[in-house]
């Protein structure tokens, strides 16, 4: 797993975004984290905008 400073205030290794962890729990829940849905006016709003999701969460 990742690592983190001596002291404990940062991530020295893999660190999650949250986009990261919102991409985790799209795919986790079988939810198209890519799809944009569009707004009464035509506004596109994406559902996770960018991340991955974290593949040790899922084996």
């Amino acid at each position: 797993m990742g690592a983190s400073s001596p002291d404990g205030s940062e991530v020295k290794d893999r660190p999650v975004t949250v986009p990261d962890l919102m991409a985790s729990f799209c795919q986790a829940l079988k939810v198209d984290a890519a799809k944009e849905n569009m707004t009464a006016i035509g506004r596109p709003i994406k559902i996770v905008d960018g991340g991955k999701p974290v593949a040790e969460l899922f084996g």
